[in-house]
């Protein structure tokens, strides 16, 4: 059991490293223009 759950924590730490390191930079541009979609829409009510 234990390390069956090392071996998962030491895929979700690759991951969210694989996704911040090659990811980041591709998502950036997106989730600031749902940030701003967002923004506006709760200035809008």
């Amino acid at each position: 059991m234990s390390i069956l759950r090392a071996f998962l924590l030491g895929i979700i730490l690759i991951l969210i490293v694989g996704f911040f390191s090659l990811g980041f930079m591709h998502f950036e541009a997106p989730i600031r223009s749902i940030e701003k979609d967002v923004g506006n829409d709760v200035l809008a009510r």
